[in-house]
């Protein structure tokens, strides 16, 4: 759904860099650089939808790392800027569809909430679309302070002319349901049926479109997703999610899992030489390697999984394996995310991008540095050979290779 994004002004990230979440996304470099900060915003924007009462905020609270507004914002900012979503929406029947969401602090506006916690309240969605008749508009829903409880919206059709913009307003009292505009017209315009697609994708932007898998997983319910959903049909439209989970176990941990109810209770066993183990009995890396596997098999096209260090825990072949597991999932039209420091990962990516050049479109890797407080990003493009363009100072192959050396 999220082809491209961007956030500015959110802790580390003053600048709005471009990153193209389609397909393959490899985040890595050094400590407090900034790429746990450009996740905790997309785990942040998956929440507001759940957490929405009489107005749409950003749901801090949600994410343990976060603090309020004055914590989250750019310290080299004022209080009075806003933190700003920049996103590429893939949308049917549109050549391209921007959405900027803006948030700014509740104390810049006069309204009844003023004695609440300092918590951004959304200000502003900006949608800028092209159909395939070449239709392109410009809409904005914009936050009326006029004390209305719940807080309203306008629509304004936004006109450039001789490089100056006009807002013409089109409706007022306009409901903002989290990041879904209720929008009912009160009359017919051309471009309101393109806008209320992108609204309802607005919508479904929610933690069940993007998905969030810590360093430190749990199996939890994992055995109740299995059970729930063992007949779905996972995104290659043809394997069931309980055969998927056999072939991918298998393939990834060479070992043999089970799903059984025991006690009324749901459960995943190992089996080894027919005989069955509690998962608390085998391996560690097999409880850590679960939570990937099924969260990526039960996505579906245009969903986004994020994943926190996904080498934790792990054998290096289990690592290399699970890279295999992603392009299974990303030529299906899942889109992935993954936070890393694993030269191992980040090798097989290579490797699988010097066997199928085809992949070189789906994989992005971004290496991220911190200079004196912000966040440095460069985009390093693997070539067709499986060579990369720029090798950066502390980039982990470079590292490595650095320490063979010297073991010479």
């Amino acid at each position: 759904m999220i082809s491209k994004y961007s956030i500015s002004n959110f802790k580390i990230h003053k600048s709005g860099y471009i990153f193209n979440l389609n397909g393959l996304t490899i985040l890595t470099g050094t400590n407090n650089s900034g790429k746990s900060s450009l996740t905790q915003s997309l785990r942040l924007l998956s929440k507001i939808n759940r957490n929405s009462f009489s107005y749409t905020k950003l749901p801090f609270e949600q994410i343990s790392e976060l603090g309020d507004f004055k914590r989250t914002l750019n310290k080299e900012v004022s209080r009075r800027e806003s933190i700003k979503y920049k996103l590429s929406l893939k949308v049917e029947n549109l050549k391209f569809c921007n959405v900027e969401l803006e948030f700014d602090s509740i104390y810049n506006y006069k309204l009844n909430f003023v004695d609440m916690a300092d918590v951004a309240i959304l200000k502003r969605i900006d949608i800028y679309f092209k159909n395939n008749t070449e239709l392109v508009k410009n809409y904005e829903f914009v936050i009326n302070t006029d004390n209305s409880n719940p807080i309203t919206y306008d629509l304004n059709e936004i006109i450039l002319n001789d490089k100056e913009e006009k807002r013409i307003l089109l409706q007022k009292g306009i409901l903002v349901k989290g990041l879904y505009p209720n929008f009912i017209p009160q009359f017919l315009q051309q471009g309101f049926k393109e806008l209320l697609t992108v609204n309802a994708h607005l919508g479904n932007i929610n933690e069940n479109s993007i998905k969030y898998i810590p360093a430190l997983r749990s199996n939890g319910n994992m055995a109740d997703i299995l059970d729930n959903f063992k007949e779905n049909i996972i995104f290659d439209n043809k394997t069931r999610l309980i055969d998927a989970f056999y072939i991918w176990t298998n393939k990834i941990l060479n070992s043999n899992f089970k799903l059984k109810i025991e006690e009324n209770k749901r459960k995943i066993v190992a089996l080894e030489n027919n005989i069955e183990f509690d998962l608390q009995q085998i391996g560690f890396g097999n409880t850590q390697i679960l939570p990937i596997l099924i969260t990526i098999l039960t996505a579906k096209k245009g969903d986004l999984v994020i994943i926190e260090n996904p080498e934790v825990h792990l054998h290096p072949k289990w690592k290399t394996n699970l890279v295999e597991l992603f392009y299974y999932a990303v030529k299906c039209g899942v889109n992935i995310l993954i936070e890393t420091q694993s030269l191992e990962i980040v090798n097989r990516v290579r490797l699988s991008v010097k066997n199928d050049n085809t992949l070189k479109d789906k994989t992005s890797l971004y290496f991220f540095e911190n200079h004196s407080l912000k966040s440095s990003i460069q985009k390093i493009e693997i070539e067709d050979t499986g060579s990369l363009d720029l090798w950066p100072d502390d980039f982990v192959d470079k590292v490595t290779i650095e320490d063979n050396f010297g073991l010479l």
